[in-house]
């Protein structure tokens, strides 16, 4: 999982400095949730329901299947 993370989490960033709109205080911010959402979901929420994990995350939407 570690590696996709870090892909993943590359890929963001590289999208987020294609938006010249976006602070670089809210880039740093975006990334940092992220961050935090992947090492919970691959901490804890597999264990949990979807529902569970988007009330800890009530600022994001999710989507896909699980």
């Amino acid at each position: 999982f570690e590696k996709e993370t870090q892909s993943s989490l590359i890929k963001l960033k590289s999208e987020l400095e294609s938006k010249p709109w976006i602070s670089e205080t809210n880039k740093i911010h975006l990334l940092n949730q992220a961050t935090e959402i992947i090492n919970y979901w691959q901490e804890e929420g597999q264990k949990s329901s979807l529902s569970i994990v988007q009330a800890k995350f009530p600022n994001f939407i999710f989507s896909g299947s699980c």
